[in-house]
């Protein structure tokens, strides 16, 4: 079980760092807007242009090839740098800030943004505590008769992700009901 779990995890956390990196360098220019609204020290902001999309490659060359303690920190690391900068940004932004990670959203509710970087955090957090060798040396592990149980679950957490963000992005953009006016 603990190497179908650390399996799950460890191609999750391709996808959303493959996604995020590819995102970024397919949208460059979208991905400089959004960073520039968070309003970064300049030299932090130059920084992050690049290297966000670099670290974010090496977290999926490392779940790769291994050490998975070494992918899932720097993950880690990666994450709680991102909740940090999207909760200073809340104070000073409001609720919705820009989005250079994922789709063509150009803003995302911040808790919304919390909410999936908790849950990349705890796949990060599986492979961090399972260490050893990368997916493909694992890939192996993984029995015939896991497969299809295996793509069931990618499919649902994938399902589950979708759902939670539409739903979060249906209630955070709802227009509030006027009080009326009153004579």
């Amino acid at each position: 079980m603990t190497d179908i779990l650390t399996f799950i995890s460890g191609v999750a956390l391709v996808m959303a760092f493959g996604w995020a990196a590819a995102s970024k360098l397919a949208g460059f220019e979208r991905w400089r807007r959004a960073l520039s609204g968070y309003s970064l020290p300049a030299g932090f902001e130059s920084v992050a242009r690049l290297g966000t999309p670099a670290a974010e490659i090496a977290v999926v060359i490392l779940v790769m090839t291994g050490p998975l303690e070494i992918a899932g920190a720097l993950a880690l690391l990666m994450i709680a740098g991102f909740c940090v900068v999207v909760l200073h940004a809340r104070t000073t932004q409001g609720n919705k800030l820009p989005c250079g990670c994922f789709g063509s959203t150009t803003e995302r509710d911040y808790r919304l943004m919390l909410i999936r970087n908790a849950a990349l955090a705890v796949v990060a957090g599986v492979l961090t505590l399972a260490g050893g060798n990368g997916m493909i040396a694992r890939i192996g592990s993984v029995a015939a008769s896991d497969v299809l149980p295996l793509a069931l679950v990618l499919f649902a957490a994938a399902l589950i992700m979708w759902m939670t963000t539409g739903l979060t992005e249906l209630l955070t953009t709802r227009p509030k009901p006027s009080k009326g006016s009153r004579s």
